[in-house]
């Protein structure tokens, strides 16, 4: 029972955030989806969350690991993130 908690909570996963600060005071953020069970569609409506006004994706990466519980059942970790800059509408527009 305790095998398959641990492994249902591993897969889950989830979008999460990391705000990373330029060093021209720019904010971009690292949003990742992890676990089997997230869609990369979560990633983007995270983005889309921090973003209204749109974004600009800067960089997308797949990532994948391997780990071994202490039963010795093999469980696969998977990945994927993006690094977004939000857009801003265009303030010189009086429209």
């Amino acid at each position: 029972m305790r095998v398959v908690l641990i492994l249902a909570l591993f897969l889950a996963g989830c979008a999460k955030v990391t705000e990373m600060r330029e060093s021209d005071g720019g904010i971009r953020y690292l949003v990742g989806c992890y676990g089997a069970l997230t869609p990369m569609s979560a990633c983007y409506s995270k983005a889309e969350e921090l973003c209204p006004s749109g974004y600009t994706i800067i960089d997308r990466n797949d990532t994948s690991s391997s780990s071994v519980t202490q039963q010795g059942t093999s469980v696969k970790s998977v990945g994927e993130q993006l690094v977004v800059k939000c857009d801003h509408p265009d303030l010189t527009n009086d429209g």
